[in-house]
């Protein structure tokens, strides 16, 4: 339901600091004019006008206007490649969160937890306490490796490498197909 005042009174409508004085000669009776405003947006409405121009609301409150269809300016920003490929370098993953695929990103931040942990493991794992030599005061360690145990942990840190490495190149990739997309459709692709 619109809002109406009567222009006659000092109190001052909510939500509104410009007043549009009319001609009170015009409304019919001197000094008992009255300006309309729109129900749902707060914009002043001109005598006779069936709906409101900023959002299309039906001035008795009912209904919209007919085959208007409101849709609010929403700016689509685009995403930095170079951001996406620094964030996926700093964590894996973190790159494609940033361009809006976050369930992949997620995916690949699990998979790095779970390469590194096993690497460390492998590495750190690999290496027992071994009693060396003693002189007459002290006893002498050494850690010793497993060799295999070893090259394992080092083969999944190569693996961990060119996995960053592809995940930076698809961060990047992601970010230029987001932009392409929001360029030529306006909204973007997923």
């Amino acid at each position: 339901m619109p809002y109406a005042r009567d222009r006659t009174s000092n109190a001052s409508f909510p939500f509104r600091r410009k007043q549009r004085w009319t001609n009170l000669l015009s409304a019919g009776r001197i000094g008992a004019a009255i300006e309309m405003y729109c129900g749902k947006c707060g914009n002043s409405l001109d005598e006779g006008q069936k709906f409101c121009d900023k959002c299309g609301q039906s001035a008795d409150g009912t209904a919209g206007a007919p085959n208007q269809t409101y849709s609010p300016n929403v700016v689509r920003r685009e995403k930095s490649e170079g951001a996406a490929a620094v964030l996926s370098f700093i964590w894996g993953g973190v790159g494609q969160i940033y361009v809006g695929r976050i369930g992949r990103g997620l995916g690949i931040i699990a998979t790095y937890i779970v390469l590194m942990i096993v690497a460390m493991a492998s590495v750190f794992g690999s290496r027992t306490l071994q009693y060396s030599h003693s002189d007459y005061w002290y006893d002498y360690y050494v850690y010793v490796y497993d060799g295999p145990l070893l090259m394992l942990g080092v083969l999944i840190l190569i693996i961990c490498f060119v996995f960053l490495i592809w995940n930076v190149f698809d961060a990047y990739k992601l970010a230029r197909q987001y932009n392409d997309s929001l360029r030529a459709t306006g909204k973007p692709p997923w």
